[in-house]
């Protein structure tokens, strides 16, 4: 009998990026879990899409998130945000 994955805490969904995808899955294999990841690159790459799923199978479910946009650098308002978040 096969075990059906919920979609919602795989990585299926992601296409191509599967260097950052592989590296994700052994960082939560073998719960080797940092304080914080920083997701970069050109608009439209899948960074967003990524990270929200890193963060779900991190916790295995689904979580109030806090993305903070930042083009150049993290001004200490969005640092201010994070923390009352």
């Amino acid at each position: 009998m096969q075990t059906k994955i919920n979609n919602k805490f795989n990585f299926d969904s992601i296409v191509g990026n599967q260097a950052t995808v592989s590296m994700l899955q052994n960082i939560i294999a073998n719960d080797n879990i940092a304080p914080a990841y920083l997701f970069t690159g050109i608009s439209g790459i899948g960074k967003s899409t990524t990270a929200k799923k890193f963060a779900r199978n991190l916790v295995k479910s689904d979580v109030e998130t806090l993305i903070i946009d930042s083009v150049d650098t993290i001004k200490i308002e969005q640092i201010h945000e994070a923390i009352r978040f």
